[in-house]
């Protein structure tokens, strides 16, 4: 046989090369395929373009990680997360706030120590969010807390020659008479707090429970058999009360009319509109309600500081919002699941959703970098002694909540035994979430 032609030898040359093309082009994508990690569906209640911003970080592509993130409604998101279960189409991952974490526990995986260590879990996050640990595993992994803060009205406080916004509960007290205006027909017009009401008190439920919580009542509590018991009104006696009906009695003494403490009425505007028109010298609200606070009023001249806490207590604390990142049982990619959990809910993706919303991150390394924002400061401090509550049922409890403090007010019922009525019902609503 005769030597190759020129033509020849460079035509098998581009075959082989072909061949070999072809062979690392199947090799590298038969690998890319087995490196791809399957799509896990995520339902929350954030904004899809926080997501996005989230998705377009150099940590999540480097990641690896596929999520599909589906915003929904906070309204109905329990209803179709329950809908979407029974038809099977329910997502594999859920960021959901605490109250729905514990009510929709018994469709919720576990997540085993053996996955995610009680030790490295409470060395990354605030203490608030033990809230999620039980006996073998974690029923969710923290994503965000949001605490409440004490925003307080600087030209009132000035005007009425106080300095300083109160650090105890106690000067409260001194402060009503001060901070507070009636007409000429006893009617309160200016308001030194939103203490004592509920109906026209933004966030009074969780006011309450920081009281509550605050003199020794856990709300709430793990019982020996590992179920879930109210401790409502099981904090020691002090001058023939409970610490619970002591810290009721501190809150409702603010709507008593024939008190002379007497400075909120349920005739007063809302009590964060109350605070924005100029009319309340201080307001409980959460660090996320800033920006509402500033874009309502930019002309308003108020601070934010750490709110008040009981005289002599060695336990500092407020009343955090957590929300984290729970496993449907119905997961179908329940193993990446976690794994998409873990990583949002890394140090780089917790700062990175700090910085974005501009809330205080949940995991206590970051907490340690003190910002330099003054707001910022004292949303650090205070995320860091948030505490919160095993609430069986928001909206129900909140009920609970309301029915206590308007049969106090009202006189209908003392404040031992409004206690322990609503003891009761919150021990019906565990029974009845259990089943």
């Amino acid at each position: 046989m005769g030597e190759m032609s020129r033509f020849q030898i460079i035509l098998l040359a581009l075959f082989v090369f072909f061949i070999i093309g072809g062979v690392l082009a199947f090799s590298l994508y038969q690998g890319s395929k087995q490196n791809a990690h399957p799509q896990v569906v995520l339902w929350g209640t954030l904004s899809e373009q926080m997501f996005r911003t989230m998705f377009d970080s150099g940590e999540y592509r480097s990641s690896g990680l596929n999520v599909f993130y589906v915003e929904k409604d906070a309204v109905t998101f329990d209803r179709d997360f329950v809908n979407a279960l029974a038809e099977g189409k329910g997502p594999d991952l859920v960021l959901m706030p605490q109250d729905l974490i514990q009510k929709e526990k018994n469709k919720l995986g576990l997540i085993p120590f053996e996955t995610y260590s009680e030790r490295s879990y409470k060395d990354s996050f605030v203490e608030g969010t033990e809230i999620f640990i039980e006996s073998g595993g974690v029923s969710a992994i923290p994503f965000t807390v949001d605490p409440l803060v004490m925003y307080w009205n600087r030209n009132l406080f000035q005007n009425a020659g106080v300095s300083v916004p109160p650090k105890q509960w106690d000067e409260f007290f001194a402060l009503a008479s001060k901070l507070s205006e009636k007409d000429s027909a006893g009617n309160v017009r200016k308001s030194v707090a939103p203490l004592g009401g509920f109906s026209n008190v933004r966030n009074a439920k969780e006011l309450i429970s920081l009281l509550l919580m605050q003199s020794g009542s856990s709300i709430v509590i793990v019982g020996s058999q590992g179920g879930l018991e109210v401790d409502l009104n099981n904090s020691k006696q002090v001058g023939g009360q409970s610490g619970a009906e002591q810290a009721l009695t501190f809150y409702t003494t603010f709507t008593d009319p024939t008190s002379p403490n007497h400075s909120w009425s349920r005739a007063l505007p809302e009590s964060q509109n109350a605070f924005i028109g100029g009319n309340l010298a201080t307001y409980f609200g959460f660090a996320s309600e800033l920006p509402s606070i500033r874009a309502k009023n930019p002309n308003l001249n108020f601070d934010i500081t750490t709110v008040p806490q009981l005289k002599g207590s060695n336990v500092k604390m407020t009343y955090g919002r957590f929300s984290a990142f729970a496993i449907p049982l119905q997961a179908k990619n329940g193993g990446e699941a976690i794994l998409v959990a873990q990583t949002f809910t890394s140090t780089p993706f917790v700062a990175r959703f700090t910085e974005i919303t501009g809330l205080p991150p949940v995991r206590r390394d970051l907490l340690s970098i003190p910002p330099t924002d003054s707001y910022k400061q004292v949303f650090y401090g205070s995320a860091l002694i948030s505490r919160s509550w095993r609430d069986p049922n928001g909206l129900e409890s909140n009920n609970i909540f309301s029915s206590m403090i308007d049969d106090i007010n009202s006189g209908r019922e003392g404040v031992g035994s409004a206690l322990s009525n609503a003891s009761a019902q919150l021990q019906q609503l565990l029974r009845s979430s259990n089943n």
